[in-house]
């Protein structure tokens, strides 16, 4: 008895790993991503096979300000703090890579793809890609479309001030995204030649979008697609949500997930009566939100002053073939690992180490197929709503990115702040029911894709 219980701690120590890495958006830190991960080891931790299976990763070196720096600097200095962490663990020991990806983590993340398996093949080509996952990713860079029937100046102000100032308040990382800098083509270039190609050997791509209440990335562009319903509609169509779910019967609560396929835009959701105080609250929720942009606005200013003198230095190193040079000395600490360093390791990542007798019945594999079959759609039809007025360089990019087959997810998260609410940032207890119900809802979609994977 006491030999079998060795035998299967040495194969579970010998076994290879699958690295999950989390990356986080604009002006994050590492702390974003910890809801993620713990939804993930909820939903692996009830399988025996993947027990000790999984490596979460969260750099923690480019956070705040340093996110500001432009998408191949910040993608660049996470493939290095990538490597450092593999190497004190052992590259040979993982043999699958897995990207998370939240807002802007998602477009470093395809940067950090396209690097890994062409420039630095040598070093990642060991690795299956089998996982790329986005929440709330402007994929399409941000643009902030009106309603052609609908006026609302005051609202149409707002949004034209931001499309102004917005790419200046985020350093090179905001005019990527604003696609403003006519020398300037990173998104572009994310959707082309080895960068798509890359991402292409994923076996699976899922990207998460809020359909409400997301006023840093819309709809259309983390759903990578040239409609927007709720844009038109000025939000208000009538939603359907999915009423059957793969996750019912296993999660408290079911995420509010939409089928699109069920959206009329001569459907407009039931009118609720207000309460009396309800003007008084949004008056003062704006007088607050008034008091905050200012001292937000000038901190925005010292960064992007701060990430302008950097970013010079940093994109002269990258011009001048100085990255890669560094990424492979890190090779020379390959089979150094001492004790006290996998030590070291062990505070830095976390393992699954919980483990419940289960596996996937014929049933869970039948609605997971239908939910996956649906939502792999290339384009589900939207024709009936007007599209959206892109520009060249937003067409191609959405041309390039539906080459590849994407299982889209639109989401709605009750809260004020949706961008925040759909990674749960506040934490998984903190947050509105939705934010955790989807992440949970992600993650198990995520554990039978894996389980899918090694299937076949």
């Amino acid at each position: 008895m006491g030999d079998s219980k060795v035998e299967r701690n040495i194969m579970t120590l010998n076994a290879k790993k699958h690295l999950f890495v989390l990356i986080h958006g604009l002006w994050g830190n590492h702390t974003n991503m910890i809801s993620i991960k713990n939804t993930l080891e909820m939903a692996f931790s009830t399988s025996t096979d993947y027990k000790d299976e999984n490596v979460y990763f969260i750099p923690q070196g480019m956070g705040y300000f340093k996110t500001l720096h432009g998408i191949e600097v910040v993608g660049y200095h996470l493939i290095i703090e990538l490597l450092d962490f593999m190497t004190l663990y052992g590259i040979e020991k993982f043999d699958r890579i897995s990207f998370i990806g939240y807002s802007m983590g998602g477009l470093v993340s395809r940067f950090m793809i396209g690097v890994m398996f062409s420039e630095c093949r040598e070093i990642f080509r060991h690795l299956k890609p089998t996982i790329y996952m986005t929440f709330a990713t402007p994929h399409l860079g941000v643009q902030y479309y009106f309603p052609k029937d609908r006026t609302h100046p005051a609202k149409k102000a707002a949004l034209s001030f931001m499309d102004i100032i917005g790419p200046h308040l985020s350093g090179q990382s905001g005019r990527q995204l604003f696609l403003k800098n006519e020398d300037d083509d990173t998104l572009v270039r994310l959707t082309e030649a080895h960068f798509l190609e890359t991402l292409g050997q994923f076996k699976y791509r899922i990207c998460i979008a809020n359909v409400r209440n997301d006023f840093t990335v819309a709809f259309y562009t983390s759903y990578i697609t040239n409609y927007d319903p709720f844009i038109e509609t000025d939000n208000k169509i009538k939603y359907t949500f999915e009423k059957a779910l793969p996750t019912d019967g296993i999660l408290e609560r079911s995420p509010l997930i939409v089928d699109m396929k069920m959206l009329d835009p001569k459907q407009e959701k039931p009118k609720v009566k207000r309460p009396w105080y309800a003007a008084l609250t949004r008056m003062t929720i704006m007088v607050l939100i008034f008091l905050i942009i200012f001292p937000v606005f000038f901190v925005s200013i010292a960064g992007s002053i701060y990430s302008y003198t950097v970013t010079t230095l940093l994109h002269n190193n990258i011009t001048r073939g100085e990255i890669l040079p560094t990424i492979r000395s890190k090779l020379s600490k390959r089979n150094t690992i001492s004790d006290v360093e996998e030590n070291k390791v062990d505070e830095k990542i976390i393992l699954n180490t919980q483990s419940t007798p289960s596996t996937a019945s014929d049933k869970d594999h039948t609605t997971w197929e239908q939910f996956i079959r649906k939502y792999s759609t290339d384009q589900i039809p939207l024709e009936h709503f007007p599209k959206l007025p892109f520009d060249s360089k937003r067409t191609t990019m959405v041309q390039n990115l539906n080459k590849l087959s994407w299982i889209r997810i639109p989401i709605y998260i009750k809260a004020p702040n949706a961008h925040e609410g759909i990674i749960a940032r506040n934490g998984l207890t903190r947050s509105h029911f939705t934010s955790s119900a989807g992440l949970q809802f992600a993650a198990q979609l995520v554990h039978y894709l894996v389980y899918r994977s090694d299937e076949k």
